[in-house]
């Protein structure tokens, strides 16, 4: 995954591949604090299946780009704390 500070985080991903993409979160966390909800939702019509989270980190799998189609997907998390970060990727179709 790359970041930039127009597309923000972002990657390409091909036609017919199902990925698993993710954020850690571990450098914005308090010690001892910890992830208890995480959802994903997404923008343009992937498919999202299957997510899970750990203490720090979280993950999706993803399917059904289209060459040079852009897509968002959207990851929300809860943690013990109380705190609730949102993070957005930029999924670009790689054209083949």
């Amino acid at each position: 995954m790359r970041y930039d500070a127009v597309k923000g985080f972002w990657i390409e991903h091909s036609p017919g591949a199902r990925l698993d993409y993710g954020f850690d979160y571990s450098k914005h966390l308090d010690p001892g604090d910890v992830i208890t909800a995480s959802t994903w939702a997404q923008e343009g019509g992937l498919t999202i299946d299957g997510d899970t989270f750990q203490p720090t980190k979280t993950m999706t799998w993803v399917s059904g780009a289209q060459p040079g189609k852009q897509y968002r997907i959207r990851n929300t998390i809860t943690t013990a704390q109380g705190r609730v970060f949102v993070r957005t990727m930029l999924i670009i179709g790689k054209i083949l």
